[in-house]
């Protein structure tokens, strides 16, 4: 049950954050994180949100738990490059997206649009 009420939570703070509602979008996303602590999607949506929103260096800590929570997931990392780069740290984002590309393989299309 708590799944499908967090994942109706994710969705509702993706139509909050597009309708230019950010503050409340990730308002819903850390109560998402106070409830479970370990949810990947909620942690990467909530950097996303704050990267998106003009603070990157919020965005980062949350988009690193996500990844340490779900290292599978190869778009984790390439958000993690993408918030490093921004940040200026190159070397930090020559990792992360080459731990995406790893991850991901090499009959993905991640690994086919980096090509």
């Amino acid at each position: 049950m708590a799944a499908t009420a967090n994942s109706s939570k994710l969705n509702r703070a993706v139509r909050k954050f597009r309708s230019g509602k950010v503050d409340v979008a990730c308002d819903i996303l850390s109560r998402v994180l106070a409830s479970e602590p370990g949810h990947a999607d909620a942690s990467h949506l909530l950097g996303l949100f704050r990267w998106r929103a003009g603070d990157a260096a919020a965005g980062l800590p949350h988009v690193q738990r996500a990844c340490t929570l779900a290292p599978e997931r190869p778009a984790y990392h390439s958000s993690l490059g993408v918030i490093f780069a921004e940040l200026g740290d190159f070397d930090g984002a020559i990792v992360a997206f080459r731990t995406a590309l790893a991850v991901a393989g090499p009959c993905s299309p991640e690994h086919d649009e980096a090509s």
